[in-house]
């Protein structure tokens, strides 16, 4: 039976470290051998037959048959790695958290254990307390978010 472990072993030794980095790895019951992967600048076809053909090598199909694909993340993909969020500086993001609050934002900066977003409220126009007419207005703020509170985080694709 093909291990989790054994793939993402092979996985890790056939990216370029300094650039690209494992996502995620699956193996079912049948054998369907699915690695996900990403990088700083992207990940071309090319890029993940290769490191799909690297894999391949050090498994036997004798021993057991398989099949494996090797994918890049989609723009839509949930991040799963704080290395996407370092390649999203500057981006629009949609921010989910564990609470359920939905942030709609730019990634501004990254940190060791979360993020920050900067996002805009419009304020709608109101009158005070002396009666005085205020008009709407555009608020930015910069939200400093911890991974562990958040839900998910994707590439957020404006209109």
């Amino acid at each position: 039976m093909i291990r989790k472990e054994e793939i993402e072993h092979l996985a890790e030794q056939a990216l370029d470290s300094d650039q690209e980095f494992l996502l995620s790895v699956s193996v079912s019951p049948t054998a369907e051998i699915r690695v996900l992967v990403d990088s700083v600048s992207g990940i071309s076809i090319e890029r993940c037959v290769a490191i799909s053909r690297t894999i391949e090598e050090h498994l036997d199909r004798d021993q057991e048959d398989f099949s494996l694909e090797v994918s890049s993340a989609g723009l839509g993909t949930p991040f799963m790695h704080p290395r996407q969020y370092e390649k999203h500086l500057g981006n629009p993001v949609t921010v989910v958290l564990k609470s359920g609050i939905r942030h709609d934002g730019v990634l501004c900066e990254v940190h060791e254990d979360g993020f920050s977003l900067t996002v805009s409220k419009v304020l709608p126009a109101y009158k005070d307390e002396e009666g005085k007419k205020h008009k709407k207005e555009l608020r930015t703020e910069t939200l400093h978010l911890r991974f562990e509170e958040v839900k998910s985080t994707a590439y957020r694709f404006d209109k």
